[in-house]
């Protein structure tokens, strides 16, 4: 019996090429997306997860209170780990990380490399978490004071096949070249650690014994601790939450716990790791799966069900010579269950094909081994098995109960198709379209988001800028150096800074003048050069700039910026004294970090000493921009000869600050793409369908007159009709979570309703070539043999 249920079916499939083929790609294309996504989402759900004690490792929280204002931050003292540790029995161990060191030049023999993932960590940091090695101790890896510990990957860069153990690394240490000796080679990290790093230096090369009070110290440290397997985290975090004050009389600073395992997705404090993500993105794209695998479940159930009226005669025939029912609804069942089976295969084998190109796509290593992957198929498998089963029940349960005298007769089939099957498949093609016009109105708004983000005026000139990294003696050679550079016609300014516009470097300032109420707020400190100004184009929106003119500026000046003046309730700030020293000039506020974040205060003094980064300025009329760039190169080695020349683009670096939002709108725009082409495969199925059960009525209309066109609008008019209703449906549940994307971003754009006016044109323009096609088909048949069908 299911060899015969087999042959029938695939009789079928082979009478309905046309269906069948449409039916196949909708639903592997479907489950195709379905699986890529849900390979994304579980790697996304795995980060840190691979620790031992991944359930007992917590990060410290700061929670800043100022003037009514709550900042957190990843970033605590450099006593507080030993601290905690000793104070609180619940807190088996502890452990301290400086996760921004900065571009490092690291060289062994004829290999030298900068590097910029160069982490210090305390002995037991290699204790508390289980990032393997290869070689050496864990234990005592980090016990001597310039050890060093690399990756297996970073060790091959270096060292090729020689052994790495022993050997020493010479490392810009204070831009001084120092030995470190390789003690231990760890396995690569793994892609889903949030905390991504190629070398390991021992963190008591900070020394700060000699410090009076080691918590006024920079808090530039993240600290992470261990705690006993029975310990309550409610509990804990209430004992050091009001900590911070115990050490630090008049704090209102809080700590909290932060679960390891909570970190990638749901961090929402400032210097956190890069490669953090969000919870919300998790959602979003889980949902994206969910609608195009529905997009072609939809597809499949309104074929089927177009196509079963056209059976009727067939189960009256197969009852006349003794079928059963239940036979009929074995059949019918088992033809659907047939074509998810082949789909669900196809969807595999394309998964496999494309999961490189994906992996590129979305910045990730995923792979389609593994257990967990083993649950996505088994699962996936049971998606397909319902979908057969739901789009089979229709013809299964619906035709197998008709007499067959009335199926004979045809007036149970023609009445059907006016009724039942239409009733059904009308509501589910406006499902589909309302899906795909979210889809559409989503991949609109994160484009003009993204260029909204690219073309916004920062407050400064990120263009034709370049910037080199301070090494060696480059500091000590600063002024000889500019003079060079300035002496090239295509070189417009050179100016330098102890950080990158980009960054911040944060202190509390509770000193101003008019502070009456000992309020204190939150302001990123930068050391600039003269010319800093000028040369990225800010403007001085009252008072004037730094000037050799005035020699007390070095010492004794400052320049805020205007959020800084509203933070400290200034009117006039113009000689008004900060720290000691006093207000020249007010900058207009500038984006010096994302615009996922408020413009924050800042504070800007003159120096001449801590200058980590050079910037120049290039002519943006200038053709020959590798010659410029090959200058710049002769004049750096004239003074530094020892470290190999390293520039970069700033406006390059900034528009990396929206990485995951491009990754974001490629993906998404991606499959919408693929959803809509599903939605435009069922659709032109169905108007092929419609087009086929009026062949008579078409030849009929052209023997009386109706010319091409008019049999045209009357094939697709019905299918626009449902699309402006799918509009309509779409519209508001696009427009709420969209909305809700944006308020990611303390500056983006406000949805227009052109936005929702191009999605409903694009759908019906889509929609309309789709059924058009096929209706500009049947339309041009010769009557002669439109009347003669059937």
């Amino acid at each position: 019996m299911l060899k015969n249920h087999l042959k029938v079916a695939l009789r079928n499939i082979r009478k309905q090429r046309g269906y069948s083929f449409i039916n196949i790609t909708g639903l592997t294309i479907g489950m195709t997306c379905f699986i890529l996504i849900l390979l994304w989402v579980q790697d996304e759900l795995s980060f840190d997860k691979f620790h031992e004690n991944a359930n007992q490792l917590y990060r410290v929280i700061t929670e800043q209170h100022h003037s009514g204002h709550v900042t957190r931050t990843s970033e605590t003292q450099f006593p507080l780990a030993a601290a905690l540790k000793n104070d609180f029995p619940e807190i088996s161990n502890s452990a301290r990380l400086l996760t921004k060191w900065g571009n490092k030049f690291i060289k062994y023999k004829s290999n030298s490399f900068n590097e910029d993932k160069v982490f210090f960590a305390d002995p037991s940091f290699l204790e508390m978490f289980s990032f393997p090695f290869q070689k050496g101790d864990p234990e005592t890896a980090l016990l001597e004071p310039h050890s060093i510990v690399v990756t297996q990957e970073t060790a091959y860069k270096y060292f090729k096949n020689e052994d790495p153990i022993g050997k020493i690394l010479q490392i810009d240490y204070f831009n001084k070249l120092t030995d470190f000796k390789v003690t231990g080679i760890m396995k690569n990290i793994p892609s889903n650690s949030h905390l991504q790093f190629d070398f390991l230096l021992p963190f008591h090369l900070f020394d700060y014994s000699d410090v009076a009070d080691p918590w006024s110290t920079v808090d530039n440290y993240q600290t992470y601790v261990l705690l006993n397997k029975y310990a309550s985290l409610k509990e804990i975090n209430q004992k050091i939450a009001d900590y911070k004050s115990k050490h630090v009389p008049g704090s209102h600073d809080k700590y909290y716990l932060q679960p390891l395992t909570r970190i990638h997705l749901y961090s929402d404090v400032k210097f956190d790791s890069p490669t953090n993500s969000d919870i919300r993105y998790v959602y979003f794209f889980t949902i994206i799966s969910i609608f195009i695998l529905l997009i072609a479940c939809i597809n499949f159930m309104n074929l089927s069900t177009a196509r079963s009226a056209n059976r009727a005669k067939e189960v009256g025939l197969r009852k006349v010579i003794g079928a059963q029912r239940i036979q009929l609804i074995r059949q019918f069942f088992g033809e659907s269950l047939l074509y998810s089976f082949v789909a669900f295969v196809c969807a595999i084998i394309f998964v496999i094909a494309i999961l490189p190109l994906f992996n590129n796509l979305s910045g990730k290593t995923l792979s389609i081994a593994g257990y967990r992957s083993a649950y996505i198929f088994l699962f996936l498998l049971g998606v397909a098995i319902m979908t057969g089963g739901i789009s089979g029940s229709y013809p299964a349960f619906f035709l197998s109960s008709f007499t067959p005298v009335s199926v004979l007769t045809g007036s149970l089939s023609s009445m059907m198709r006016r009724t039942k099957s239409n009733f059904f498949r009308k509501p589910l093609v406006i499902i589909q379209f309302s899906i795909s016009i979210i889809l559409i109105i989503g991949t609109l708004i994160v484009s003009s988001q993204l260029r909204f983000l690219q073309n916004k005026n920062l407050g400064f000139n990120k263009d034709n800028l370049i910037y080199i990294p301070v090494r060696g003696d480059l500091a000590q050679n600063y002024k000889s150096l500019k003079r060079e550079l300035l002496s090239n016609p295509n070189i417009k300014g050179v100016t330098a800074a102890n950080i990158l516009p980009k960054h911040g470097n944060e202190s509390l300032l509770d000193e101003w003048e008019g502070n009456t109420d000992d309020d204190k707020i939150v302001v990123n400190i930068t050391s600039v050069d003269y010319d800093y100004f000028k040369t990225l184009n800010m403007k001085i929106v009252q008072g004037r700039n730094f000037s050799k003119a005035f020699p007390a500026d070095l010492s004794e000046a400052v320049i805020v910026n205007e959020e800084a003046v509203r933070q400290m309730g200034m009117v006039f700030p113009i000689g008004k004294r900060l720290w000691g020293k006093r207000i020249i000039g007010v900058v207009k506020d500038y984006h010096y970090k994302s615009l996922h974040e408020p413009i924050e205060p800042i504070v800007l003094s003159l120096t001449n000493k801590w200058l980590y980064f050079i910037f120049i300025k290039i002519n943006p009329h200038s053709l020959d921009l590798a010659g410029i760039i090959e200058s710049i190169k002769d004049v750096y080695e004239k003074f530094v000869s020892e470290y190999p020349f390293e520039f970069h683009f700033l406006d390059t670096d900034i528009d990396n600050f929206y990485y995951k939002e491009k990754q974001i709108h490629k993906t998404f725009t991606y499959f919408t793409f693929l959803g809509i082409f599903i939605a435009c495969l069922g659709l032109f199925g169905l108007a092929s369908f419609t087009a086929e059960q009026r062949t008579k009525e078409i030849g009929i209309r052209k023997v009386l007159g109706a010319s091409v066109s008019s049999i045209v609008l009357l094939l697709t008019k019905e299918f626009t009709k449902w699309v402006l209703i799918s509009n309509l449906i779409a519209w508001p549940f696009a427009y709420y979570a969209m909305n809700k994307w944006l308020q990611n971003f303390a500056y983006h754009i406000n949805i227009s309703v052109w936005l929702f006016i191009i999605s409903a044109g694009l759908a019906l323009v889509i929609a309309f070539l789709t059924v058009s096609f096929q209706a500009v088909k049947s339309a041009m048949i010769n009557p002669v043999r439109t009347l003669k069908y059937e």
